[in-house]
């Protein structure tokens, strides 16, 4: 039984793990998906087409739902998201096609939009033999490699295999799939989603994938631009940045990037203890909060700031409320303590004034723990300003690229969070498909 502090039994087999990590939305059945289809009003001007990073023709795939055509509203949604089953899953849907619904507007809820591109994306992925909409572009010598096997990296496979490209996607992990499989909630999408659709995918346009196969310093890329025409760097983000403050290197320490791919991959097997702090105010904050305390443990969120500076959705730190998270506000931790093992961190009260950040340690406050998790944001992945020459990153280590994903080497281009720096995989995916598009068009115009 869960104690008086969590809400979720411990995960410590199989059966229980995957009962507090049941899906949050659970896929619409077919009575569902028409009832909720019918409260759409297709609106002419259709605003939730332009709050779509990828533009998807909301009122149409909704209306061929409606019609009691599901292939054909997946379809429609692959034609503008070649990732449209995981976005309808994972995206943050009220804060963007659903937060620009006419009914939210009217104080009425807003048409369920990502479950139901959720299911019109099943209908094509569950068929015994796996629907085939699409097929590879008559071919053209051009030849491309896509550093990276995650969202950014497949979207842009897609995109230039359609277009008759020859593709091979190179990713370091030993399984693809990117964000999508190490650092999404379990309850949101699941292993088995990640597989299926890369799967239907690979099958859709024919590009290699080879995994556990890292594109490291110049030697390896030089190899590329050997057999490659243009590469595509996908490369995401790398690992948790440190604080910089004692006690990081302790047992029980880790980045919440880490540690959210270690719960992805070992679930009930991985041990998380009965007190987790999390240090953070993002959403991968939040995320690896929720998780501890599905995992049966009493989990407390701690930010240096006020709830309105937080980067975090809303809705994601309400959620993690309900799943038992208590969160904390205005406290900048100073130090993990322990010796060999995590018992704890120390934290110094905080306040803004003159929108800066003021310490007071006068106010200390320790908190007992086994487990502290950073979300402090993420290193850049590789020296690709190094390797690659002419190729300039930010500030912020950033890859340096055009809005259509051209970097400073006209041999290659880049997208995703090695672009962004970290958002949403909708972003992502838009981002990959307009480099791949605008690659083959300045292909077109060299050859």
């Amino acid at each position: 039984m869960p104690s008086a502090h969590t809400r979720y039994e411990k995960a410590r087999t199989a059966e229980r793990f995957d009962a507090n990590f049941a899906p949050k939305k659970p896929r619409l059945t077919d009575h569902q998906a028409m009832q909720e289809s019918a409260r759409c009003l297709f609106c002419h001007d259709a605003p939730c087409i332009q709050a779509c990073p990828t533009g998807i023709d909301i009122p149409l795939f909704i209306r061929q739902i409606q019609a009691g055509q599901p292939e054909a509203a997946a379809k429609t949604i692959y034609d503008s998201n070649w990732l449209g089953d995981a976005c309808g899953q994972v995206c943050p849907t009220s804060e963007l096609c659903e937060g620009a619904c006419v009914h939210v507007h009217q104080d009425r809820p807003a048409v369920d939009i990502g479950r139901l591109q959720a299911y019109a994306t099943a209908q094509v992925l569950d068929a015994a033999s796996g629907e085939t909409l699409y097929r590879p572009g008559p071919p053209i010598p051009l030849k491309v490699a896509v550093v990276g096997g995650g969202p950014a990296g497949i979207a842009a496979a897609c995109s230039l295999r359609r277009a008759g490209a020859t593709v091979e996607v190179f990713e370091a992990r030993e399984d693809a799939g990117g964000l999508n499989r190490y650092g999404v909630a379990p309850y949101k999408y699941s292993n088995e989603d990640v597989e299926r659709e890369l799967d239907w995918l690979k099958a859709q346009f024919g590009f290699a994938l080879h995994t556990s196969h890292p594109i490291v310093g110049r030697e390896a890329l030089e190899a590329l631009e050997e057999r490659f025409d243009r590469i595509v760097l996908a490369v995401g983000l790398g690992p948790t940045r440190r604080l910089a403050m004692p006690g990081e290197e302790l047992q029980g320490a880790f980045g919440a990037v880490e540690w959210i791919a270690a719960l992805r991959s070992r679930r009930h097997h991985w041990p998380v203890p009965d007190r987790v702090i999390v240090l953070g105010g993002g959403n991968t904050a939040i995320d690896a909060a929720a998780e501890a305390a599905r995992c049966g443990a009493h989990t407390t969120l701690v930010y240096r700031r006020s709830r309105e500076a937080m980067r975090a959705y809303g809705f994601e730190v309400e959620g993690a409320r309900k799943d038992g998270v208590h969160v904390l506000f205005h406290h900048q931790p100073v130090a993990i303590m322990g010796s060999d093992t995590v018992t704890g961190v120390r934290f110094h009260r905080t306040s803004e004034e003159h929108g800066k950040l003021v310490e007071h340690p006068e106010l200390a406050l320790e908190l007992p723990a086994q487990a502290v998790i950073r979300a402090t944001g993420q290193h850049p992945a590789g020296d690709w300003a190094e390797w690659v020459p002419n190729l300039e990153r930010d500030a912020r280590g950033r890859i340096r690229a055009s809005g259509e994903g051209q970097t400073g080497n006209p041999r290659y281009y880049a997208a995703g969070d090695a672009v962004n720096g970290g958002a949403e995989v909708v972003h992502a995916v838009a981002g990959a498909q307009r480099a791949a598009e605008a690659l083959v068009r300045d292909w077109r115009a060299r050859a």
